[in-house]
């Protein structure tokens, strides 16, 4: 059931044809399993089914040699949790899995590998719940992406945070998959955040995202897609770069910056002004940058349209779910 294999500088371990295993450490910050070659997945698992790892850390130990192993290597494996697992770099990917059916990634922590957090080939069924997969990459050498699946079929990912990765994009994918509940936050890429491309088995890929955001991320923009590929809301409306520019900022804020940017004006026509805003502020969901560019809009044509000596008023409030601002002149 297991065995030494030969790579290019040592060895590594590998299993195989193991039912029912469960590998169980005292925790991330308890239990460490590392090995030293370069070349060697620190944990490898062939042919595996009903395998469970839970509790530990697990990488290559610190050497100024770049990593090519990977850290847990999965193939042809069938039923495969891996809970509460640090898995970190110089390692080249987190989480390697190629062929294997029924894969859940839950509560991990993957950081700090140089080429990729998941790498998922021909993977059917995989869940990536609740994880953490950050610090990929580093300047001047960034990662791939932080989530490569290609040719398998129904992957979803939900409440995972993307953060501080330098790579050429996030996810990277040539099959379906759903994203919810998702921050993309920090990230420095050269390519589009989400890059969905067609394959030879699936012509036609397609990103759902519902309910994600994105945060202070520098990137060439935020889809890119083949022909015949798409990335749609939760209703199938396709999400362009306008759409996905969203983050939580408060609306009150903004109006007063863009008020504080006609200042000048409205002193030189003596204005008299009245705000009425919440003292707690409040908080929207919208591409700030046009939200912020409307308010000036508006007040700007209200200053501009009234009498020296006028009034100018603005008002925000709650309805519902939703924000009204309101802009007067007098």
């Amino acid at each position: 059931y297991c065995w030494w294999q030969s790579v290019y500088d040592g060895y590594e371990l590998v299993i195989s044809g193991v039912d029912g295993l469960t590998i169980q450490g005292a925790g991330v910050d308890a239990t460490r399993v590392q090995t030293d070659p370069r070349y060697a997945a620190v944990l490898k698992f062939e042919n595996c089914q009903n395998l469970k790892l839970r509790g530990f850390t697990a990488g290559h130990t610190e050497m100024a040699q770049a990593c090519e192993g990977n850290v847990i290597n999965l193939g042809d494996c069938r039923n495969v949790s891996l809970q509460d697992l640090g898995l970190f770099g110089c390692g080249n990917t987190g989480v390697y899995a190629e062929l294997c059916e029924n894969l859940t990634v839950r509560n991990c922590d993957i950081y700090s590998c140089s080429s990729m957090g998941l790498n998922l080939g021909q993977v059917k069924g995989c869940k990536i719940i609740g994880c953490t997969i950050r610090d990929l990459g580093e300047q001047g050498s960034e990662a791939f992406c932080a989530v490569l699946a290609w040719e398998g079929s129904d992957l979803s990912i939900e409440d995972t945070v993307f953060s501080g990765n330098y790579a050429s994009s996030l996810l990277s994918l040539s099959q379906d998959a759903a994203v919810s509940g998702c921050t993309f936050k920090n990230n420095a890429l050269s390519d589009a955040v989400f890059a969905v491309s067609s394959s030879m088995n699936q012509e036609f890929a397609t990103l759902t995202l519902e309910n994600c955001l994105g945060q202070d991320n520098k990137a060439w923009a935020w889809t890119r897609t083949d022909a015949g590929c798409d990335v749609v809301d939760e209703t199938g409306n396709s999400l362009d770069d306008a759409a996905l520019n969203k983050t939580n900022f408060d609306i009150c804020e903004a109006a007063g910056q863009a008020l504080l940017c006609l200042e000048q004006r409205i002193n030189q026509k003596k204005l008299n002004v009245e705000i009425d805003m919440p003292d707690e502020g409040l908080t929207i969901h919208a591409a700030q940058d046009s939200v912020t560019q409307v308010l000036y809009n508006l007040i700007d044509n209200a200053v501009k349209f009234i009498d020296d000596g006028g009034t100018l008023s603005i008002r925000v409030e709650r309805s519902g779910n939703k924000a009204v601002t309101t802009v007067g002149n007098t």
